[in-house]
């Protein structure tokens, strides 16, 4: 993944001596979250009309995108996939 790479880019770019410090931001306040969602959704719906306007994109190609805002939001799979992977990721640069 991308986000693996970056950081390797910016531990050679840092070249740490001691330590490193990964901070991640944690769960948005509800309000905030249930905010960006409507915004997403919105945002995902006004994409559907465009691409089924412009270029007459069914249901069944939209599904086939390859990656949705709307996955990066807490709980969603992909977030517990990618923290897995930072584990994973951060424990074997360690050994």
């Amino acid at each position: 993944m991308e986000i693996f790479n970056y950081i390797n880019g910016l531990v050679d770019l840092l070249k740490p001596t001691k330590m490193i410090l990964m901070a991640l931001d944690g769960v948005a306040p509800r309000c905030k979250m249930n905010n960006q969602r409507s915004r997403r959704y919105r945002s995902a719906q006004d994409y559907k009309e465009f691409m089924a306007k412009f270029y007459g994109y069914t249901e069944t190609a939209d599904s086939q995108e390859n990656f949705k805002n709307n996955s990066i939001s807490p709980g969603t799979q992909f977030m517990e996939q990618l923290n897995a992977m930072l584990h994973f990721f951060v424990q074997k640069k360690i050994s």
